[in-house]
């Protein structure tokens, strides 16, 4: 059973009118008796001090197939949603 969490913000150009800042968070973890990796994905962009906003949610599924004893092929699927607005005042 292996775990991983990742977290990142960045905010470019603080002082500026037209900022952008990003959120973006993960989890992911692998169950090797199953041979199954489950994971989320959460990101929030905001784009010019609010002009065009994005979040996304995502939720990934993959699958290890051995090929031989020294390759495997891990394909997976994504199932999310995104809202994107654009404020144009």
């Amino acid at each position: 059973h292996h775990n991983r969490a990742i977290a990142h913000y960045r905010m470019q150009w603080p002082k500026n009118d037209a900022r952008y800042s990003t959120f973006f968070a993960s989890y992911d973890t692998y169950f090797a008796n199953q041979k199954l990796g489950l994971g989320a994905i959460v990101m929030s962009d905001n784009q010019g001090s609010g002009i065009i906003k994005t979040n996304d949610v995502n939720l990934i599924s993959s699958y290890e197939i051995d090929l031989s004893k020294r390759f495997a092929l891990r394909p997976a699927l994504s199932l999310g949603l995104a809202n994107r607005r654009i404020d144009d005042n």
